[in-house]
C-alpha cells in the first residue's frame, strides 16, 4: 500500500485472520472510494472489512478509531495527511499483543483496549496537526505493568522452583546415591550443582518482590519461564565451577575433609551470581601479572668499588 493511499489498522489482524488479504484490500479500496471523509462515518455503518461499527472512539476528517462487533479495535487514516502514523500504529499493535498475552480477565482487557483506543485518538490528532505523539501510550503501559507485575513474579518464581526441583533434585540424587558408579569427584560436582541450583532459587525468591516485568510483544510468559530456567542453570554451573576451583586448590581447602562445606560455598555461589565470575577474574589477573613480571637476567653480576 503506497503512502498516497489510506491506511487501515485492526488489532486482530495478527492474532486472527478473519478474511483473505486480497478481499480486505478490495473492500478497503471500495470503501475509500465511496466514503473518504472519516468524520462522516457513523455507528451502524459497515467499514471496508464489512464489519459493523459499534462504537466510535474518535474521528476527524483524516482518521477514525472505532470498535466493531466482538470488541475488536479498528482504525483508518489518510497516510498523506497523518504523517508518521505507521509508527504509532505499530506501537499500538505491540501494546495490544502484550496485553493479550498477559491480561487474562476479559473485563480488564476491555479496559486496557479502551485506554489504547484513547491513546490512538490522541496520537493521530497530534500527527494530523503536525505535532509529535511521544508519550501518548504512557497510561496504557502503566496499566499493563500494574496488572502484570504479580503474574510476572509468580511465573518467574514457580518456573525457577520447578527447574531446581527437576535439575537440582536429579543432581542431588546422583551425589547421594551411588546408582551408576560415579567417582568421588563426579559426586562432589553433582552436589555442588544441586547446591548452586538451590542458591539461585533462594536468590530469586528473595528478589522477586522487587522484580519489574520486562514486557515483550509476543510469547511473554514463555520468555519469563526461559529467563528463570537460565538463571537456575547458571546457579548449577557456578556450583560446578566452585567445586572445581576447590579441587584445584584455589579456595576452601577445608572442603577436602568436609564436602558439605563446599556445598555451602556452592549455595553462596548460586545465590550471588557475581561471586564465581569475580573469583575467576581474580585468578586470571593473578596469573596474568605473574606472566608479565620481568624475569632476572642470567649471568654473573658485576660490582664496582670506589
Amino acid at each position: 500500500m503506497s503512502e498516497s493511499e489510506d491506511s487501515q489498522g485492526n488489532e486482530g489482524d495478527k492474532a486472527e485472520s478473519r478474511k483473505p488479504l486480497e478481499q480486505c484490500h478490495s473492500q478497503a479500496k471500495t470503501r475509500r472510494d465511496a466514503k473518504s471523509n472519516y468524520d462522516t462515518w457513523m455507528v451502524g455503518d459497515l467499514d471496508p472489512r464489512n464489519e459493523e461499527i459499534r462504537n466510535i472512539c474518535g474521528q476527524r476528517e483524516h482518521f477514525i478509531v472505532y470498535f466493531v462487533k466482538g470488541g475488536w479495535l479498528n482504525w483508518f487514516y489518510d497516510a498523506e495527511k497523518v504523517k508518521g502514523a505507521h509508527r504509532l500504529e505499530a506501537e499500538a499493535q505491540i501494546l495490544l499483543n502484550r496485553g493479550r498475552s498477559w491480561i487474562r480477565q476479559k473485563k480488564e482487557f476491555s479496559e486496557f483496549r479502551n485506554i489504547v483506543a484513547a491513546a490512538m485518538v490522541h496520537g493521530l490528532s497530534d500527527l494530523e496537526e503536525g505535532k509529535q505523539y511521544d508519550g501518548c501510550f504512557s497510561d496504557a503501559n502503566e496499566f499493563l505493568r500494574g496488572r502484570t507485575k504479580s503474574t510476572y513474579q509468580i511465573i518467574f518464581v514457580i518456573s525457577a522452583i520447578a527447574t531446581a526441583v527437576l535439575a537440582g533434585g536429579l543432581l542431588f540424587l546422583f551425589a547421594m546415591v551411588d546408582l551408576f558408579g560415579f567417582s568421588e569427584l563426579q559426586r562432589h560436582l553433582f552436589l555442588g550443582g544441586a547446591a548452586g541450583a538451590y542458591g539461585a532459587v533462594l536468590s530469586m525468591m528473595v528478589r522477586a518482590k522487587g522484580l519489574e516485568p520486562e514486557l515483550r510483544a509476543f510469547n511473554a510468559r514463555q520468555y519469563v519461564i526461559l529467563e528463570s530456567v537460565i538463571r537456575v542453570m547458571l546457579g548449577v554451573s557456578f556450583g560446578f565451577l566452585l567445586v572445581l576451583l576447590q579441587k584445584a586448590g584455589f579456595l576452601l581447602q577445608i572442603g577436602d575433609k568436609n564436602p558439605y562445606f563446599v556445598a555451602l560455598g556452592a549455595i553462596v555461589a548460586g545465590f550471588n551470581e557475581r561471586l564465581v565470575p569475580a573469583l575467576l577474574a581474580d585468578i586470571e589477573s593473578a596469573y596474568g601479572s605473574k606472566r608479565r613480571s620481568p624475569q632476572p637476567a642470567d649471568g654473573p653480576s658485576t660490582a664496582s668499588s670506589g
